[in-house]
């Protein structure tokens, strides 16, 4: 994230010159430096090099001016395009050849990605085709070498905690947080000798029910086994 990139962009969101300038003093003449220890247990630092990119890492300024940096990405798309912290998910229906071959907006969005300095790593990239008659097209990205790199097909992604399978049947979501709420179980049953009943209650519907009803407005449940397990 280019902080001269960044300035222009605060310009362009209207935000007040003095909070600009302010943010600028921040990020301006900060160095970094590696330190490691030697062989006789004295610390070696290495050369002190600008940053001119990229937040301190910590600060609660950070998320907020990436979002700042990125908020403009889905501008640039034809489909419809979701961020979240650093992950960007571009989705379009599949009904027919031309709505898969719109989704090579790919290319868009690392023609997008070059203009402001950032880069997308097609190895982390992957595409999901959901329901069953899906053509399951193929998808391209370009890498850092500038070479056409194809997309690897995923049966299942985990998206902020949720497992989502191509299926929508969400078997192993709803599998692995009941395996999580029966670990919890079993410990506060070889922990907690002696309880009243409302504290046993209390730790169920906070320790065990939290992992249950984790995402479950996401998977709604509608089959009987995924019900039998939650």
């Amino acid at each position: 994230m280019s902080h001269c990139y960044l300035m222009i962009k605060l310009s362009v969101y209207q935000i007040d010159n003095d909070v600009a300038q302010w943010i600028h003093s921040f990020l301006s003449n900060r160095i970094q430096i590696v330190a490691l220890y030697g062989e006789r247990d004295d610390l070696i630092y290495s050369t002190p090099v600008h940053i001119k990119s990229d937040f301190p890492q910590g600060t609660k300024l950070a998320p907020t001016q990436f979002k700042l940096y990125v908020n403009d990405a889905p501008e640039v798309v034809k489909n419809g395009l979701e961020l979240y912290a650093d992950d960007s998910k571009l989705f379009s229906p599949a009904a027919s050849k031309e709505n898969c071959s719109s989704l090579q907006d790919l290319n868009n969005l690392w023609l997008w990605a070059k203009t402001w300095m950032l880069k997308f790593n097609p190895c982390k990239c992957k595409a999901l085709h959901l329901i069953p008659n899906n053509p399951c097209h193929s998808y391209h990205m370009i890498d850092s070498a500038g070479a056409n790199m194809p997309l690897q097909s995923a049966e299942e992604e985990h998206d902020l905690g949720v497992i989502i399978d191509d299926k929508l049947k969400f078997h192993n979501h709803c599998w692995n947080q009941s395996a999580k709420a029966n670990k919890v179980l079993g410990l506060i049953k070889h922990s907690v000798a002696i309880c009243q009943l409302s504290g046993i209650n209390m730790l169920h519907t906070t320790c065990v029910c939290s992992h249950l009803e984790f995402g479950i407005s996401v998977v709604n449940p509608h089959l009987s086994v995924t019900w039998r397990w939650l």
